[in-house]
């Protein structure tokens, strides 16, 4: 999916989960949104890993990045280190990001590096179900947050 799908749909659980966060709601939805965008990290053209090229040299797109065990060991570590609240906004945006590229035709590898069995869908990343689910998800903004 591409990255403005995925900023949307982090977006709507973040306002679905919103009640089971404590934290500060600007706070919460910056965390939801990179947590959104962060499993691109492992693609130097993707517009997070632009920022951290070497990832995207060392680690195969699709990879370790969208596996499920990213999510939880940065909670673990986080939540070791007092950043409980930051755990959750950003184990939503990440997971979403995971659901979507597991509805692609590319896939994901969830065990990823223990296995290497994708979970894939029928739907190709920019396409016209891709176009169709972002225009869903900006009338449910729209929606929720003006009506």
């Amino acid at each position: 999916m591409q990255y403005k799908t995925h900023v949307l749909f982090g977006i709507v659980l973040g306002l679905i989960f919103q009640n089971f966060s404590s934290f500060d709601v600007p706070l919460y939805f910056f965390f939801v949104i990179f947590g959104s965008l962060l499993p691109d990290i492992d693609h130097p053209k993707s517009k997070i890993g632009r920022w951290f090229k070497p990832i995207g040299w060392l680690f195969e797109h699709r990879g370790f990045f969208h596996s499920f065990f990213v999510p939880l060991i940065f909670s673990v570590v986080l939540f070791r280190n007092g950043f409980g609240g930051v755990m959750f906004p950003l184990a939503l945006g990440y997971v979403s990001h995971l659901v979507l590229d597991a509805t692609t035709k590319k896939g994901i590898m969830p065990l990823h590096p223990m296995s290497r069995i994708k979970i894939r869908g029928p739907f190709k990343t920019g396409g016209f179900v891709e176009q169709c689910l972002l225009m869903l998800l900006s009338l449910y903004i729209i929606v929720v947050l003006f009506f």
